[in-house]
């Protein structure tokens, strides 16, 4: 995919790439703890850690510390592992010369469940 991608961008086209889910199952619990211990020295560095940050960083290190296996994430880490993930896809994108305002992320309800089970297809879906 990536070729093909790499090819229409070089070629001028307009590519748009739109990804329907966070994608936050694909991401590992050791590399979403990195992200969250990264979040909160950056924020002890550059002093912008208030009781609010520091209880939000503090929760998803222990979350994620203390999960049973095969247990779903709370929310906080779910969405940490969405950025990550898209994160992720913005690099490879950029990889390819795709333009970041091309990128479209949408969340599509019925694939956040926190499971691999997908959510009902409801009527929020076409909103």
């Amino acid at each position: 995919m990536g070729g093909t991608l790499t090819r229409l961008a070089t070629q001028g086209h307009e590519v748009h790439v739109a990804y329907q889910t966070s994608g936050n199952l694909a991401v590992f619990d050791g590399d979403a703890l990195r992200f969250a211990e990264f979040a909160a020295d950056f924020c002890r560095e550059f002093d912008v850690l208030g009781d609010a940050i520091r209880h939000l960083t503090e929760t998803m290190i222990g979350a994620i510390g203390n999960k049973a296996a095969g247990s779903i994430d709370i929310d906080e880490v779910r969405r940490l592992k969405g950025l990550v993930r898209r994160g992720e896809a913005i690099a490879g994108a950029r990889g390819c010369g795709v333009l970041d305002e091309l990128l479209h992320f949408m969340n599509l309800p019925f694939n956040e469940s926190g499971t691999v089970r997908k959510n009902p297809i409801g009527e929020d879906v076409f909103l």
